[in-house]
């Protein structure tokens, strides 16, 4: 071509040998040489080289442009006379197209080398590569006439970060390397050096790997031998240290692995396989006490894994079988221990093309059986999945899934977008007390990942009632849109519909509840509900806090013991941070709650800069009730405030004297001087509780039991006073509660008056010491006195009783028969006589001991219903332990008599009790009188008691009134 020029001028002087040279090339793009470099660049190739002097010190200097990929500029020694000798300096300066050409960085390349030819023999005695990326250094031999190759390489510094993928950074590299080519082959070592290694966050300050590698001549197969050191410091203990081996190596198209080794303290892979036209891969993989974080106890465990299959590797296809074995598992979370168990086995049959992954069949042997299926299209990236798994019985915490619980699913579509299909079964699944029954549910999955739209059909039994679940969820944005929620059960409906936000978990849209009979979901919930019920509410989102408006309705409705006869529920509530928004009302008509009657409850809560205040009315006619309270709760519930309290209550007058004020923090729980007055009585309380200090007081005086009575009618008539006081280390405390009741006036029957009761009872907790007393008396009545010490170490932040801690105490005193009658409510009986107990306490709380005696002298029982008279009753019984042994004797206050021996377990109440009668006058009544022959046996506890035995009446006297009727023929 005209645009391409090449000119040489060279004078050669054999006399005074010498050589003049000039050499002028250039050529524009698209010529000879850009085609034979595989180049197109725009500024062409040049080169520019001028020479002189004589033949033994011959120099040269030339510049070079390479189109657009380099620059190159240098000079060169050579000695052309007996042999060649060079010595070249060389600079390479990159263009804008260097990196796409060789693939190297922008960065200029400094070259020197020295060689020279002796015929037969080239020797590089030097070259050296200089850069920013580092320096390479090296020199070779080469026989021509011998074949063979001998040279040696060295690598200082050299940056490869360019080399590596963005979540990898690498430090200098620094490398050598030999190799020796001769007739016999190829065999070359080498050994590299890597620092600073950084994958993806985990640091590898140092990394030594060792090659070596033999290519034997006239064969067509190699082998590569390599070892590894790392070392992890970041990554858990058992991992900070590894070595790698392996052996690999081909001929042709087989490819070998043997050998392969990779080893830390806790975890190790050994493996080795071949891969040509039959594919033959084993491994083991083997943890050593492997931390998880998921158990307390480590995971050790060890995998089997073999591969085998076909490899046509003109049509780049395969064909194999995978088979993964545990062959031993321990540590495992639970959760996993109860779906895999020991021995889980991993079958799979797949084939691969370039168009084609085929996924034949898959199985999960396991205490879980699964099986799968599937093909993913590589050309057009479309997939097809079914999976189908059945459970073992399944519990974490309370939940519990029943065995035999199967899901199915069905995915196809592209990684892009696909569908699922879903549907599961289960007998039953329960979460504490509640269980269902029955499970079927179904949904389908379109849009994922990105934008998953739900419907969800879901139906089970509870408690024999049916439940049904209808959901339908779409993508809204970055919203969550719950087209539609509906819970049906019975006669109640449960419906949500609106938007959920997923980052700040705020919902806007719509939630009712609606039910004509709370029966169905009371019986599921075993609450034992009763009544009407509507609820509706309007929830949304006011400066990124939560509100909901509520409107609700209650009719005959009755819940955990408490009964209304008409509820309404109206107004807004929101997040606490949302000052003066929060205004609720709600009104309840003839309300039971636990006992304590009103005709009208109406309660307020509002909020404000404080948090919420609320506002509450009762009122009941028939007992005077009437009280009005008023407070704050701090919106964080840290702190409550009654401002006010004050009415009557069943007759009496309630007042709140001085305010309540409680505060609750991590660190102290305190509350101010409280002085509220019920009736006569009086109590008052401060008290603060840090996890260093405690102080506490309360007073409770002149109370009186019987002003409870209208709530609780069995209660008696006294005058209670006590005071209690802590103070010291919360975990070493100082506590004192001291009682006295006085005039303490049991309910009597008309038979005979009962005598008034004084009780007294000091209990002291210091030093790790509980030490007690108590006192029970009356005037000639009883004189009971107990005295209990035990070593107890009680922590008021977490009260226990230690259960081994021993007991030592007395138990003494006497008192008069005729009050048991009326503490076991048989009003138509007496007893008279006196009983002494003098016991001793000992054991432990778990388990308690007594010893010692009570006895009964001359005690008389009369039982005017049946006229059964029992006299001159005498008693001995002994304690030894938990067993209380009891000897009885009586007459009916004639000729006849009786004996009773017993055992009575004292923690249990298990009882056996022999009774013989001779001669026994059992019924003195005005129709009737019986006199009893013979033994009875008492045997049984405190829920039932066994009677056996043979009694003989005779003589039993029945008189007939005048009167009797007729029909009554006969008698027997």
């Amino acid at each position: 071509r005209t645009q391409d020029l090449v000119e040489l001028d060279a004078r050669l002087d054999l006399r005074e040998k010498t050589l003049e040279l000039r050499l002028d090339l250039h050529e524009e793009p698209q010529g000879l040489l850009h085609s034979a470099l595989s180049m197109n660049g725009t500024q062409g190739i040049t080169l520019q080289a001028a020479g002189n002097g004589p033949m033994k010190d011959w120099s040269l200097d030339f510049k070079a442009l390479i189109s657009d990929v380099a620059q190159l500029s240098g000079n060169a020694t050579l000695d052309l006379d007996a042999a060649l000798d060079i010595d070249l300096r060389a600079l390479i300066t990159p263009g804008p197209a260097w990196s796409l050409f060789t693939g190297l960085p922008q960065e200029s390349l400094t070259l020197s080398t020295l060689m020279t030819w002796q015929d037969p023999v080239l020797n590089i005695a030097r070259i050296d590569l200089q850069s920013a990326l580092g320096n390479l250094d090296g020199n070779a031999t080469w026989n021509v006439e011998a074949q063979t190759l001998e040279s040696a390489a060295n690598a200082h510094g050299v940056d490869v970060s360019w080399l590596m993928p963005d979540d990898i950074q690498a430090g200098p590299v620094n490398a050598s390397a030999d190799l020796r080519m001769d007739p016999q082959g190829v065999r070359a070592q080498g050994k590299i050096l890597l620092r600073d290694l950084d994958f993806s966050g985990y640091p590898v300050p140092a990394a030594m790997a060792h090659l070596s590698l033999d290519v034997p001549a006239g064969t067509k197969g190699w082998q590569l031998k390599t070892e590894l050191d790392a070392q992890t410091p970041t990554l858990p203990e058992g991992l900070h240290a590894w070595t790698a081996a392996a052996t690999m190596g081909g001929e042709e198209a087989a490819f070998y692995v043997k050998d392969l080794l990779l080893e830390s303290d806790r975890l190790g892979l050994a493996g080795n396989g071949t891969l040509d036209s039959l594919v033959n891969v084993n491994a083991r993989l083997d943890l050593r006490e492997m931390p998880t974080g998921l158990s307390t106890k480590p995971l050790s465990a060890i995998f089997d894994a073999k591969l085998s299959g076909n490899l046509d590797v003109a049509a780049s296809s395969l064909n194999a079988s995978l088979e993964a074995k545990a062959v031993q598992i321990d540590g495992l979370p639970q959760e996993l221990e109860m779906l895999l168990g020991p021995n889980s086995l991993l079958l799979a049959k797949f084939s691969l093309s370039p168009r084609l992954l085929d996924l034949h069949e898959a199985q999960l042997l396991a205490r879980t059986k699964a099986e799968a299926s599937g093909q993913y299209d590589l050309e057009k990236n479309i997939f097809k999945a079914r999976l189908g798994a059945a459970f073992p019985e399944f519990s974490r915490s309370a939940l519990r899934i029943a065995r035999g619980t199967t899901l199915r699913a069905l995915a196809s579509g592209s990684p892009e977008s696909f569908g699922l299909d879903l549907s599961a079964a289960s007998s039953r699944i329960s979460a504490g007390k509640q269980s269902l029954s029955s499970v079927t549910a179904t949904a389908a999955v379109l849009g994922l990942p990105a934008d998953p739209a739900v419907t969800l059909m879901a139906k089970a039994m509870a408690e024999q009632e049916p439940v049904n679940l209808d959901m339908h969820i779409a993508p809204d944005k970055s919203l969550i849109r719950i087209k539609e929620c509906t819970l049906r059960l019975p006669d109640t409906t449960l419906n949500l519909s609106g938007a959920l936000n997923p980052d700040t978990l705020l919902f806007s849209g719509d939630a009712g509840f609606q039910s004509a009979d709370l029966s169905a979901l009371g019986r599921i919930l075993g609450a034992g509900l009763e009544g009407e019920l509507s609820l509706q509410a309007r929830l949304d989102a006011f400066e990124g806090k939560q509100t909901a408006v509520l409107e609700g309705e209650a009719k005959s409705l009755s819940a955990f013991g408490t009964r209304i006869g008409g509820a309404s529920l109206s107004g807004t509530l929101a997040d606490p941070r949302l000052p003066g928004v929060t205004d609720v009302k709600l009104e309840l008509n003839s309300a039971d709650l636990a006992g304590m009657q009103a005709d009208t409850i109406n309660a307020r809560i509002r909020s404000s800069e404080a948090g919420y205040g609320f506002d509450i009315q009762l009122a009941h006619t028939s007992s005077q009730t009437d009280l009005s309270a008023r407070g704050v709760l701090s919106s964080d519930l840290t702190g409550l405030a009654v401002e006010h309290l004050r009415g009557s209550l069943l007759r009496q007058e309630l007042r709140l004297e001085s305010p309540f004020d409680m505060t609750v923090s991590p660190k102290a729980t305190s509350w101010r001087e409280a002085d509220l007055r019920f009736g006569p009585s009086r109590l008052r309380s401060r008290g603060n509780v840090s996890a260093e200090n405690t102080d506490i007081t309360a007073d409770l005086t002149d109370f009186d039991p019987a002003l409870l009575q209208p709530l609780f009618p069995g209660l008696p008539s006294a005058n209670i006073n006590a005071q209690l006081d802590v103070e010291g280390s919360p975990s070493n405390p100082d506590a004192r509660l001291r009682l006295e009741v006085a005039r303490i006036r049991l309910e009597s029957s008309s038979l005979e008056s009962l005598p008034d009761l004084d009780a007294k009872a000091d209990v002291r907790l210091r030093q790790n010491m509980l030490e007690a007393q108590a006192s029970l008396a009356s005037k000639e009545a009883i004189e009971i006195n107990a005295r209990l010490s035990s070593p107890m170490r009680i922590d008021l932040f977490a009260p226990e009783i230690p259960a081994m801690a021993p007991l030592s105490g007395q138990l003494t005193g006497y008192t008069r028969l005729m009050l048991l009658p009326h503490l076991l409510r048989l009003d138509d009986q007496t007893l008279e006589g006196d009983c002494a107990l003098d016991f001793r306490i000992s054991g432990t709380w778990a388990d308690p001991a007594l010893q010692g005696t009570a006895q009964v002298r001359d005690a008389r029982y009369e039982n005017y219903r049946s006229g059964t008279i029992i006299q001159d009753l005498d008693m001995d019984a002994k304690a030894d332990g938990s067993v209380l042994t009891a000897n009885l004797s009586a007459t009916d206050g004639a000729a006849g008599k009786a004996e009773a021996t017993g055992q009575v377990d004292l923690l249990t109440l298990k009882h056996v009790v022999d009774v013989l009668f001779s001669d026994f006058q059992l019924l003195r009544q005005d129709l009737v009188q019986s006199t009893a022959k013979g033994g009875l046996r008492l045997q049984g506890n405190l829920e039932k008691t066994q009677l056996r035995g043979t009694v003989t009446l005779d003589p039993t006297r029945v008189r007939l009134p005048a009167k009797t009727p007729a029909d009554l023929a006969h008698i027997e």
